[in-house]
């Protein structure tokens, strides 16, 4: 505003110049046409040199501190001067992603979006903290570094919906109409069936002392390991034992210990001898 005023007052000047005052006046005229275009002059370069960058006023919008692993986080750095104001000509603006344990430097891709607005993204490829380093005409803005910690993506598994207490259990099997078999191990031991909410349904306890590894096929029915005597038992889905094969009866030799079963497309069993080094598979 002040150099639009001065700018006037010369205007003005000039006009009353070329008006015939005489040569005293014509003269009085020029020496304020330059008194004032010296001042103009003088207030340009002031305001020019005070059209320059506060870092106190330099701000980042848009960072995470606990970003994900791996997944991009976009920030933008505003530029400003002491006023306030957008400065509006190019700066020199550098973002480093700085892994602390490690020591590892990446430097982050910054582009100018709009005056006095640099936009970038950094991207975390290692678990643990790290350091945001934000510099414009390599000097750091407030704040920065700027402390980053990359967490592991969090899923829905480990978050759970319903909690149901079961003593002692290392295996679970699901069967038709959402059942649930379920060993139980402790003095009690059996296979009991359950509802997805937890409500008992039956027991299994006919012929079965320790209950290890279970499985379902498409018919219903149960496959359950008995870890004391080394023997699988099948069962329907009411309890009724329908065949067993007990350790001295495996083939391809005597087995020691089964541990894992797995029912693959309903034709064949596959069983592991973990102490014996096997994997026997059974139609």
């Amino acid at each position: 505003h002040t150099i639009q005023l001065l700018h006037d007052i010369g205007s003005t000047i000039r006009r009353c110049a070329t008006i015939n005052l005489g040569p005293k006046g014509a003269i009085a005229a020029k020496v304020r046409v330059n008194m004032a275009s010296d001042l103009r002059s003088l207030c340009q370069k002031d305001c020019k040199a005070h059209r320059v960058t506060d870092l106190c006023r330099c701000k980042v919008e848009g960072l995470q501190p606990t970003p994900t692993l791996l997944v991009p986080v976009f920030a933008a750095v505003h530029i400003r001067m002491s006023n306030g104001e957008i400065f509006s000509e190019k700066k020199a603006v550098n973002v480093t992603l700085v892994n602390v344990s490690m020591g590892i430097s990446l430097p982050c891709t910054v582009f100018e979006s709009s005056p006095g607005l640099y936009e970038f993204s950094y991207c975390a490829v290692y678990r643990g903290r790290h350091s945001l380093v934000v510099e414009v005409d390599g000097q750091p803005i407030p704040n920065s570094p700027f402390n980053v910690f990359a967490t592991i993506p969090c899923t829905q598994l480990g978050r759970p919906h319903r909690v149901i207490n079961v003593n002692m259990t290392n295996s679970v099997a699901f069967g038709l109409d959402n059942l649930m078999v379920v060993n139980v191990g402790g003095v009690d031991a059996r296979v009991i069936i359950i509802d997805t909410q937890g409500k008992h349904v039956r027991d299994i306890q006919n012929n079965i002392r320790t209950p290890n590894s279970l499985a379902v096929d498409s018919e219903n029915n149960i496959f359950a390991v008995d870890f004391h005597t080394c023997s699988l038992l099948k069962f329907s889905f009411q309890g009724q034992l329908l065949n067993s094969l007990r350790r001295e009866n495996f083939p391809n030799g005597q087995f020691s210990g089964i541990g894992e079963i797995q029912i693959v497309k309903d034709e064949l069993v596959f069983v592991c001898d973990t102490t014996g080094h096997k994997i026997h598979i059974l139609d």
